[in-house]
């Protein structure tokens, strides 16, 4: 598999190529990473909320 990271018509090239559940798996993993960021990121907005 191909890890360049940033070229992403790559990325989705060898992704179409895994059966659905390695896909699923993907995703999953990729929700799972980005995550801590998105509870990052609510709790700073409802700090700047609570003092405007």
């Amino acid at each position: 598999m191909n890890l360049n990271f940033f070229e992403f018509d790559t990325l989705q090239e060898e992704l179409k190529q895994l059966p659905t559940p390695h896909q699923l798996a993907f995703a999953a993993s990729v929700c799972e990473r980005l995550l801590p960021n998105y509870k990052m990121n609510l709790l700073l907005v409802a700090k700047i909320q609570e003092f405007s």
